[in-house]
């Protein structure tokens, strides 16, 4: 019996633990040095692929040809302003006044090995139309100066060695806005979509909405439990999505609508 389980599973939960599992009947294990590690290292060594899977850059096309259809539906849709923002700062006047703007920031486990500085793998925040790769998760994130703005972090995480995932918004506005939070789900086949919102009304700066979402096709695994981080201090908010699971083939997706 063979089972491809996390990484440090005991040996004693192998069977709880495993994503897949399969029986032999022709005992060819030996002939191969006895463990998948030594077949796959010495015998059939393992190709990286040179694809990253979700397509970030594919999705954001369509969302972005889709523009107008989208800011069509929202009444007295606000337009704002990406001249003057920062590589990483939406910095439109209308929306945060002369304050530091609003960025997109995403992060991983820090412990899947191997161990070490591994660029874009865990804690990036975004600059704006900039793709990250990550080879080691099969992980992508990349973002659009769109109407509405929309950034996507992708994980295939085949091997099921991250198990933390986050992706959220640091906003800078008075902390005495109005909120209101709105949270759904949508299923279409086998593809589950969750998502949050929070929409911010001040009596000074424009209206706006983050809404943060993850899509998730229910054939590879279970709907996992998230958490939200949503948070306002004196200057500035936090509203991001958490997810301590070992997720693969998930898409991770932020966009900022304002009126």
């Amino acid at each position: 019996m063979l089972r491809h389980v996390p990484n440090k599973a005991p040996l004693e939960d192998s069977r709880e633990h495993s994503f897949l599992q399969y029986q032999t009947e022709n005992g060819f294990m030996p002939i191969y040095g006895g463990n998948l590690h030594k077949i796959f290292n010495q015998h059939y060594p393992l190709q990286a692929a040179n694809t990253f899977y979700p397509d970030v850059n594919s999705t954001l096309d369509r969302l972005e040809a889709k523009s107008t259809e989208i800011t069509n539906l929202i009444t007295d849709y606000y337009f704002y302003n990406y001249d003057g923002s920062s590589n990483r700062r939406l910095n439109d006047s209308k929306l945060f006044g002369d304050r530091y703007g609003m960025e997109i920031y995403t992060r991983t486990s820090r412990d899947c090995p191997p161990y070490g500085y591994r660029p874009n793998c865990r804690s990036v925040y975004l600059h704006y139309g900039v793709d990250y790769r990550c080879n080691l998760g099969n992980m992508m994130r990349s973002s659009r100066k769109t109407h509405p703005f929309f950034a996507l972090f992708s994980v295939g995480n085949f091997d099921h060695c991250f198990d933390y995932f986050y992706m959220g918004a640091r906003g800078y506005r008075p902390n005495n806005d109005s909120k209101v939070l709105y949270s759904g789900n949508h299923t279409l086949g086998n593809f589950f979509l969750h998502y949050e919102a929070q929409c911010r009304n001040g009596s000074s700066y424009a209206s706006l909405c983050d809404v943060l979402f993850y899509v998730i096709n229910t054939e590879n695994s279970g709907k996992p439990a998230i958490q939200l981080n949503n948070s306002t201090y004196s200057t500035y908010y936090y509203f991001g999505l958490r997810i301590r699971e070992a997720v693969s083939n998930t898409l991770f997706g932020y966009t900022m609508i304002s009126r």
